[in-house]
């Protein structure tokens, strides 16, 4: 029971972390003129996402077989710094265009929308990990 307590709150954790860190902060930042509360949102923002990506790394790191390891790894990190330049470019032209509240709002309702479909696919998503964290296998085709 108590092992299953903890899991349950991993879970949540989990879904707090990535709704609180990539659509309530930013959209915060967003709909709000007061200075002081866009700081503390973007503290917030900031936080949360060192802790989502530190989180996301020990989940590849616990499902992925340990040969594969270093590929995925490289993969990961390619994609981990890649993305965010090319969402900085893309945000930083539709500022340009539209000022800062509307493309961080629509930002954030992305994000919103990413987690719904995520949380959705919770079940696939455990199996995976399940699958990948139990069976230490020499089959390279075993890391999800």
């Amino acid at each position: 029971m108590l092992t299953s307590a903890t899991g349950i709150g991993a879970v949540l954790a989990g879904i707090w972390l990535k709704l609180t860190s990539m659509c309530v902060a930013p959209f915060l930042l967003a709909t709000t003129n007061w200075f002081w509360l866009g700081m503390v949102a973007t503290g917030a923002a900031g936080f949360l996402m060192v802790v989502n990506g530190v989180t996301t790394q020990i989940l590849i790191q616990y499902a992925c077989a340990p040969e594969m390891l270093g590929r995925v790894l490289s993969i990961y990190g390619l994609s981990f710094y890649a993305e965010p330049a090319l969402r900085a470019l893309l945000m930083g032209a539709a500022c340009e265009g539209f000022g800062l509240q509307c493309p961080l709002a629509v930002g954030a309702a992305i994000c919103l929308g990413a987690w719904i479909w995520a949380f959705r696919h919770r079940g696939e998503t455990a199996e995976l990990l399940g699958e990948g964290a139990l069976s230490v296998t020499t089959d390279t085709r075993s890391c999800p």
